[in-house]
């Protein structure tokens, strides 16, 4: 009879162990900081992004899939151009880069460095352990 109380006692505990370490729960919040600013983005539920040129007359341009050709001919007719591009985090918004761009290797660059800062960003929201993300 002790035996066997022993036995269910020894089952118990080794069932209250097992679901205990099966089940991780993770609430820290999550921050993004970038250029001395920190943006809690703990419940960001969609992550969008936008590059654009602004030209000498006020108008805009998406320059995301702009090829070489294409960025060439319009700062061959507009000057420099002003770019901005942008991450989108639900209401939240962290600009990446600002600048005036005249070159198209120059944009390359900065676009890539981007392509990547944006692939960390949906590398960091779908890691439910990582707490905390330093673009660069």
């Amino acid at each position: 009879m002790k035996s066997r109380i022993a036995q269910l006692a020894v089952i118990g505990m080794v069932a209250l162990l097992m679901q205990a370490c099966g089940s991780k729960s993770y609430s820290t919040d999550k921050t993004i900081v970038y250029k001395n600013s920190i943006y809690n983005v703990s419940q960001v539920r969609q992550l969008s992004s936008n590059g654009v040129a602004t030209m000498p007359g006020g108008g805009t341009k998406d320059i995301m899939s702009i090829e070489r050709r294409e960025f060439n001919d319009l700062v061959e007719q507009n000057g420099p151009l002003a770019v901005s591009l942008v991450f989108n985090l639900d209401d939240q918004q962290i600009v990446y880069r600002e600048g005036t761009v005249e070159k198209y290797n120059t944009f390359r660059d900065i676009k890539r460095s981007w392509e990547r800062a944006r692939e960390d960003i949906q590398d960091f929201l779908a890691d439910r352990k990582d707490t905390q993300l330093e673009l660069k």
